[in-house]
């Protein structure tokens, strides 16, 4: 309820992760998940990780939305209830920033926003367009509240300010597919069209960071890694 009037003026999903991030802070009747599930073993995440990494397990970090809904980074009031850069993930975790080894950015060949009032959005296109371009229906919901996606050009400023600020050792590029449709579902990089390869080779030089993982579908083995070729 505390977040609905936000649901209209910045788009947001009215999930209530403001809201319960607020009352943590103003110390509101917030519960932690010892004081409810009394019936489950609870454990310090921190300590575990830690320890798996100290006996050398690796250890991966999946951040949550994208660096352009940060709080203190993003298009301010249009973000979310946190920072969305490598760095918070790693401080909410747990994991001091000594030890990580890799930062993988992850980007899209057109970015997007959720659906709604939901701020500034460089280039926007519809998705009626990528259709044509690509040749068949291309359309993205929500994973959250299942409305239709806004979507736009690449913005390379976005992608650089993200690099700035975050500086990953290597990006993950999403989406090829709807640039080069012959290339749908390739999983290696030997058999991706020249014009593909040339764009890939031309954006790494741009981004001064390598492209070493290439998603080319829906699917989980639509994807090149090139991580062990470079």
């Amino acid at each position: 309820m505390q977040e609905s009037r936000l649901i209209k003026k910045i788009g947001s999903t009215g999930k209530g992760c403001g809201a319960a991030l607020a009352d943590r802070i103003w110390r509101k009747d917030f519960k932690f998940a010892k004081d409810v599930l009394k019936d489950f073993q609870i454990r310090d995440v921190a300590e575990i990780i830690n320890n798996e990494i100290d006996d050398g397990k690796n250890v991966l970090v999946e951040g949550t939305q994208g660096f352009g809904l940060s709080i203190y980074h993003g298009i301010y009031p249009f973000v979310t209830s946190r920072d969305t850069t490598a760095s918070n993930f790693l401080a909410e975790t747990g994991i001091s920033l000594c030890l990580a080894t890799d930062i993988v950015l992850v980007i899209r060949t057109y970015p997007i926003r959720v659906a709604g009032n939901s701020g500034p959005l460089p280039n926007e296109i519809t998705w009626e367009e990528i259709s044509r371009r690509v040749g068949k229906k291309v359309q993205e919901t929500t994973s959250v509240t299942g409305k239709i996606r806004r979507v736009a050009e690449f913005d390379i400023k976005i992608v650089k300010k993200a690099i700035l600020l975050n500086r990953p050792t290597q990006i993950a590029l999403q989406f090829l597919n709807y640039l080069y449709p012959q290339d749908e579902n390739k999983n290696n990089w030997e058999s991706l069209s020249g014009e593909a390869k040339k764009y890939i080779i031309a954006l790494e030089k741009k981004l001064d960071t390598p492209i070493t993982l290439i998603g080319t579908g829906q699917s989980n083995e639509a994807m090149i890694d090139r991580r062990n070729k470079r």
